[in-house]
């Protein structure tokens, strides 16, 4: 095993170990081991943590927590070349760290929304395959019932990384870790859907709680108008259950934009 295997072995244990009456002794672990790496690690490690972080959504202050240790107790030699500031230098310490943060948590918003649209697709040309070919016999009947559950499945799984990956982008842009990007990145794909389904509205609610006054800042008061403007048309859709539209109403109070 490599020393970088042994390492990523290593962070995973301390993971599976991880709760809020360990982190301390756990982040000391993480970091101790961290900071012994070359740049290229670290981005291994704080990726490790990430995906744990979005899997594991119940404790997302924890994990936020953690990174926010992590990034103020990076060692000033970990460099990683490929990564430079605007003067051609290698970037180092915490600044590298959020750099590394910041890798993951692209990554992680390009995969987590194409496996969701991915899912949905797969189980809306089954639905329609189920309705032309129909089923004639009671073995044909369990192998599409088999099908149906694993898509229902994926798509579950799906849906909670999602709000995972909201959960915790939320609570580190609140913790100044992440950049405001991010955060509109996601508002825009969750606003855009026609008929949203209830996790996109739970994660427009969840955005809005933890870091909706952060964002609303004067610079971006055109951007939050638009939000709340479709927050309204969402808050009257006939197709969006009652109590997510109770939700809406609710955060539409909080920002005092009227229900109108």
């Amino acid at each position: 095993m490599s020393s970088v295997e042994s390492l990523v072995h290593q962070v995973k244990y301390f993971l599976s170990e991880l709760t809020t009456g360990t982190l301390d002794s756990i982040s000391d672990q993480i970091i101790e081991r961290a900071n012994k790496r070359d740049g290229k690690t670290l981005g291994r490690v704080v990726q490790l943590i990430f995906e744990r972080a979005v899997d594991d959504m119940t404790s997302f202050e924890m994990y936020a927590q953690l990174f926010s240790r992590m990034m103020d107790r990076m060692s000033e030699e970990i460099e990683d070349h490929e990564d430079q500031d605007g003067e051609g230098k290698p970037i180092l310490d915490g600044q590298l760290f959020r750099t590394f943060l910041l890798h993951s948590c692209q990554d992680l918003f390009e995969r987590t929304w194409m496996r969701k649209e991915v899912t949905a697709v797969a189980v809306a040309l089954k639905n329609t395959d189920s309705k032309v070919i129909g089923t004639s016999t009671t073995k044909n009947k369990i192998g599409k019932v088999r099908k149906y559950s694993k898509e229902h499945c994926a798509t579950q799984k799906a849906n909670q990384q999602k709000l995972g990956f909201i959960k915790i982008t939320s609570e580190l842009f609140r913790l100044q870790m992440l950049p405001e990007h991010i955060m509109h990145e996601q508002l825009k794909k969750l606003l855009g859907n026609v008929n949203p389904e209830e996790e996109d509205i739970e994660s427009l609610c969840i955005i809005f709680t933890r870091a909706g006054s952060i964002l609303d800042t004067p610079k971006a008061h055109a951007r939050m108008d638009v939000y709340f403007r479709r927050i309204r048309e969402l808050a009257k859709n006939p197709n969006v259950n009652s109590r997510m539209r109770s939700m809406l109403q609710v955060r539409q109070l909080f920002f005092n934009i009227g229900l109108g």
